[in-house]
């Protein structure tokens, strides 16, 4: 499922991706090798592993019928990774505590976002739930459990 990007970090790789679904029996090894198989555009090749999947619309294996989405697999890859999944609704967030946080740069780079934020937590959405050496320098900048 991953691929050592900088610093060593385990990043999701849609080959790696690809073949966990298989291996957890939500995707049949002939569907996998389509999608992984097909030639990208430069937008698709942009995207996070998890949303190119499901923009192909596969099939489940599990329930005949039913395409994997996007919600499914990020139930999938969040159950994989021991994350709780958020839903997060934009006007639920409290932008004033959340924006001061990280840098845009900071969150850009890690793909991670601030969700809630009070005196003693920050709760951070990742698209990259096995990249983790960011934890350590935000609880130490923030004074607070990441």
């Amino acid at each position: 499922m991953v691929n050592r990007g900088v610093q060593g970090e385990r990043l999701l790789e849609l080959a790696g991706v690809l073949n966990d679904l298989v291996a957890d029996e939500l995707l049949d090894r002939r569907t996998a090798n389509h999608i992984g198989g097909q030639v990208r555009s430069r937008e698709q090749s942009l995207m996070h592993p998890l949303v190119y999947i499901a923009s192909q619309q596969p099939q489940s294996r599990k329930a005949p019928g039913r395409t994997l989405t996007l919600d499914t697999l990020s139930a999938w890859l969040a159950e994989k990774a021991g994350l709780p999944l958020w839903h997060i609704d934009p006007l639920k967030i409290s932008v004033p505590s959340v924006t001061g946080v990280m840098s845009f740069e900071f969150a850009r780079r890690h793909q991670i976002l601030c969700v809630e934020a009070d005196k003693e937590r920050v709760v951070i959405a990742c698209g990259q739930p096995f990249a983790t050496s960011w934890v350590e320098g935000l609880e130490q900048a923030t004074r607070r459990k990441v």
